[in-house]
């Protein structure tokens, strides 16, 4: 009902999980979806990458908005991939509505709009880790914000976790987070090898850190 009061008929519907197309459509017929994944059912296999990005370009051809409505979503978007891309690419509108265990954004879409199926490394790197997964760079989005992006090199048995530290030039720790190296419901386990798995977070500073250098 939100959705047909505040629609535009120029605007898109992403459905996340793509499996609750049945109760959608039986409320909004009529009305063309993007289901990601287009499974039928829900699986923790299928997990969402950067190649949704040629699925999206093409839905969102012509589109000057999209909505996106939210199920399930931590189970195939753990790592909140559609939301980087959206945001990175639109901009994000306040919906004044809130619904029982499901999420709803929307966003503008400037012309001509395009999303990228790789990832934006600000800053390269080629760190292995004892040949099991590839730190392939990090991006520093806000301040106190991180992306950190990996690559698993084979399959994994086991449940890595990272330790982030911010150190002045003389070595004082000024910030700590210790983590799984994605998301958490995404562990290593999980990885498939050769697909890159994106961590954001974020490594507040301590209070009365002096200015300089950190690392």
């Amino acid at each position: 009902g939100y959705l047909r009061e505040h629609r535009a008929a120029d605007e898109a519907v992403i459905l996340v999980s793509g499996h609750m197309f049945p109760v959608f459509d039986y409320y909004l017929p009529d009305t063309p979806t993007v289901r990601l994944p287009p499974d039928r059912t829900l699986s923790t296999s299928h997990v969402l990458g950067y190649e949704i990005a040629d699925t999206l370009n093409e839905a969102l051809a012509g589109k000057n908005g999209v909505w996106v409505v939210r199920w399930q979503d931590d189970v195939v978007d753990p790592n909140d991939v559609l939301r980087m891309l959206l945001d990175g690419a639109g901009e994000s509108q306040a919906v004044d509505a809130s619904f029982w265990h499901v999420g709803l954004e929307h966003y503008r879409l400037p012309e001509g709009v395009h999303l990228l199926d790789s990832p934006q490394i600000a800053h390269e790197t080629a760190a292995s880790f004892g040949g099991m997964i590839r730190l392939l760079g990090w991006s520093q989005p806000a301040a106190d914000e991180y992306v950190l992006y990996w690559q698993a090199m084979q399959a994994l048995n086991d449940d890595l976790a990272v330790s982030l530290r911010l150190v002045d030039d003389t070595g004082i720790l000024w910030g700590q987070e210790d983590r799984r190296p994605a998301a958490y419901l995404y562990p290593t386990m999980r990885w498939k090898p050769g697909e890159i798995t994106v961590g954001a977070g974020s490594l507040p500073v301590q209070a009365g850190a002096p200015p300089g250098e950190y690392w």
